[in-house]
């Protein structure tokens, strides 16, 4: 098992590399979007190392080398999703929505150069080192104690899911889509030797389907407030009621989903 996180750890820490150089050089989607999936996996691996370093880790202070970069590039990575959603959009209804795509394209020139200033104080090397004391834990120990450690981060998700759902609102589902993908990433780091259906009611084949639902009603659920800002700011526009149609269609499609999402997290993984 140690040898498989570690070279887990090197496949991600590469391609961390790779995507922010590239990321540098040309306003690539999927870059930046890998670069980001690379750091998630990255922060759940931190959380296994500070639960076996005694101390030696602290995962959150880990986080920093990166945590100004992983913000930026996440406020670029939600306006790249609100073009492709758009886009979506234009094909089914027929619309090319010029003055909303303008707005976004508009707002993600402006995050760019946000995010390149970020860019260029972030330093790489740190993943080195963080590299060689990931060897070193995860050597010293058996596979039974990552096992046991990976399952009791999964236990407390859970409890963090159960917290987010009973809040009862949808920023709450946010919260739920992270643990849900922070469990995913854990379960592969182990080499899917996890026992998920035992710890949270559902296998790990439908933790990944709840996640990518979740992923897409967050879509929508970001849709919706990008286009209210926007016709909020630009009353006078040509053809108001397109707009508005469309408004009241992302918010239909993110409510059917929320309902979907829910009677699964209440029926399948028991959250009642």
């Amino acid at each position: 098992m140690a040898l498989e996180i570690v070279k887990y750890y090197q496949k991600h820490q590469q391609q961390v590399i790779e995507n922010f150089q590239l990321s540098l050089e040309t306003d690539n989607v999927d870059a930046i979007h890998d670069m980001r999936v690379s750091f998630k996996r990255f922060k759940i691996l931190l959380q296994i190392l500070e639960k076996i370093s005694d101390g030696k880790i602290v995962a959150k202070q880990e986080y920093g080398h990166f945590n100004k970069l992983y913000k930026a590039s996440g406020r670029l990575r939600d306006l790249h999703v609100q073009r492709q959603l758009l886009n979506a959009y234009k094909l089914r209804n027929g619309n090319s929505y010029e003055h909303y795509s303008d707005y976004i394209e508009r707002r993600i020139i402006k995050q760019r150069i946000k995010y390149l200033l970020v860019a260029s104080a972030f330093l790489p090397d740190f993943m080195t080192e963080l590299g060689n004391q990931c060897q070193d834990l995860v050597s010293a120990e058996q596979t039974q104690y990552l096992l046991s450690a990976s399952a009791a981060i999964i236990t407390s998700k859970l409890a963090s899911i159960s917290q987010a759902y009973h809040q009862g609102d949808e920023p709450a589902f946010h919260k739920i889509r992270r643990a849900l993908k922070e469990i995913q990433y854990l379960n592969n780091i182990m080499d899917n030797q996890l026992p998920i259906r035992q710890l949270v009611n559902i296998d790990a084949l439908r933790v990944a389907e709840l996640g990518q639902m979740l992923g897409a009603w967050h879509d929508k659920w970001n849709g919706q407030l990008m286009l209210d800002k926007f016709l909020s700011g630009n009353q006078g526009i040509d053809n108001p009621e397109a707009y508005h149609s469309l408004l009241k269609l992302l918010k239909l499609e993110k409510e059917n989903e929320y309902r979907q999402i829910e009677k699964i997290l209440q029926t399948e993984m028991k959250l009642l």
